[in-house]
């Protein structure tokens, strides 16, 4: 036998299988998808409908005070709000970060003493020494 005969010898019983297995497959295609079709059919009359629940309106994680609640109280050399929590918002102007506070009735009172004390000119003066500055004058180093 030559190169050439066994060549379409193997073609042909290469075709042959593939031929016998392309059938074979098509044959169970059909069973398998009407089998598939009557389970889902079957599953779908069996199972109880599922009640999709739907997604939070906000993700805050926090409820927001109506403004009306909240009383402004002049006279602080910052704006000064107070909540119906109880606290003190001190909110100084500014342009690029915001400054601001919560305070409590005893922090208050306690900043206040402490501004009143011996300590504060001392502490003022260490800070000074140390790099605080009034807003838009140059470093002066330290």
């Amino acid at each position: 036998m030559s190169n050439d005969e066994f060549d379409i010898l193997f073609a042909e019983i290469t075709a042959t299988e593939q031929t016998d297995n392309t059938s074979q497959a098509a044959q169970e295609t059909p069973a398998t998808t009407e089998a598939n079709l009557v389970d889902k059919k079957a599953s779908e009359e069996t199972l109880p409908d599922i009640k999709v629940e739907e997604e939070p309106k906000s993700t805050r994680m926090y409820k927001a005070i109506p403004d009306d609640q909240k009383v402004p109280v002049p006279g602080a050399p910052f704006d000064a709000l107070i909540y119906p929590n109880g606290y003190c918002r001190c909110k100084w102007p500014a342009t690029r970060i915001t400054n601001q506070c919560i305070l409590y009735l005893d922090q208050v009172i306690q900043l206040a003493d402490w501004f009143q004390g011996e300590e504060y000119p001392k502490w003022l003066e260490q800070a000074k020494k140390s790099g605080l500055r009034v807003k838009g004058r140059p470093h002066t180093g330290g």
